[in-house]
């Protein structure tokens, strides 16, 4: 059976002290020293799963620790019920049990037995209270402490597909570069070399006309590749809406985010301050909508209404309440442009709607 990882925390082994208690008892007569046994192998018990976790004899060392516990209650001082924090210790610091597991459920039943046992057989009122409230205090503990943990595992996970999909986007881009880069640049490589061998070759012969006549050529493809390099490097600085696009649908599928785009706009008759423009915007919108949102469904809107209309909704979590400082960086960039930004809902579904006129803000 597969171990569990182990990294020993201090408050494991700090927590022994208050074995203190039955220990007393026993030196001032109140237990039987036979008791001391029981209190060993329940050190025993505890430490094995502390160190071992999912060892040969977990299921035994699991129930001897609620049985003993279960048992000091009922026999010597309910006061004893305090030792289930050593339970909830293991299920919420090393285990890690799903609700439905064996040890989960047999320490919520121990805990229902004691309390029953009390409401129906106990002789003092005041014990009966404490056992509820002592029982109210560790199931609290016990559920807020496991839903922390659950809500950092998510956090987790939402960081690890986030650096995922930043490090695809980025070996997406590698690659686009490359192609255009294989594209434009090596035909051109190809006939310089094809160019060159065959100058050199004609200056042996003393062809000294057709040597300057290649070597002529060979300037002018040299001037057209440093163009064309330019122009792969401008197009790096300048993404289309339907490239953008493109790349959001893929994203998204890696997210497990349902995608619906409704384009109504001619985007190729968009001006590149525009194109630009509705890029940045959707990019920043979408990423939002990865990291934070938690959502299951997307719908991006393009048409035009008078203004040039974007609109992005999501069922995630969306908004609680509207401060003024939401989107900061969004409406920073449509301060520079005929534009503006309204969150049309808070949630279920979320609404963002921006407005764009065509030209530069004079």
């Amino acid at each position: 059976m597969k171990q569990i990882k182990n990294s020993y925390h201090l408050f494991y082994y700090a927590s022994l002290s208050f074995l203190i208690f039955p220990i007393v008892a026993i030196i001032n007569g109140s237990l039987p020293m036979w008791h001391l046994v029981l209190i060993l192998l329940f050190i025993l018990a505890y430490l094995y799963l502390v160190i071992k976790g999912l060892g040969k004899y977990h299921l035994l060392a699991w129930f001897y620790m609620l049985g003993y516990i279960l048992f000091m209650c009922l026999t010597f001082n309910i006061g004893i019920i305090w030792y289930f924090f050593y339970t909830t210790n293991l299920l919420v610091y090393r285990f890690h049990d799903p609700f439905k597991h064996y040890r989960p459920i047999s320490f919520l039943l121990a805990i229902s037995f004691l309390n029953s046992y009390q409401l129906w057989f106990g002789q003092n009122i005041e014990e009966t209270l404490f056992t509820i409230f002592v029982s109210i205090f560790m199931l609290s503990f016990y559920f807020i402490s496991l839903r922390i943990q659950n809500e950092e595992k998510q956090k987790a996970e939402i960081e690890q597909k986030n650096a995922y999909i930043n490090v695809l986007m980025a070996e997406n881009e590698r690659n686009r570069i490359g192609r255009d880069l294989h594209d434009t640049l090596g035909h051109v490589f190809a006939m310089m070399t094809i160019k060159s061998e065959l100058a050199l070759k004609q200056l042996e012969k003393g062809e000294t006309a057709l040597v300057e006549k290649e070597l002529k050529e060979l300037h002018q493809m040299s001037k057209e590749s440093m163009s064309e390099v330019r122009s792969i490097i401008n197009n790096l600085k300048f993404r289309t809406v339907i490239e953008e696009l493109e790349t959001i649908e893929n994203l998204f599928e890696l997210a497990n985010i349902a995608l619906t785009i409704d384009n109504q706009l001619n985007l190729d008759n968009l001006s590149p301050v525009i194109q630009s423009t509705l890029t940045m915007l959707i990019r920043e919108l979408t990423n939002n909508i990865i990291k934070h949102s938690h959502a299951k469904n997307c719908r991006i809107s393009l048409y035009r209404e008078k203004d040039i209309k974007l609109i992005v909704e999501d069922d995630g979590v969306g908004f609680s309440t509207l401060k003024g400082d939401e989107l900061s960086s969004i409406k920073d960039r449509l301060s520079l442009v005929n534009g503006n930004l309204k969150i049309t809902s808070l949630k279920q579904p979320t609404r963002i709607q921006i407005a764009l006129k065509e030209g530069i803000k004079s």
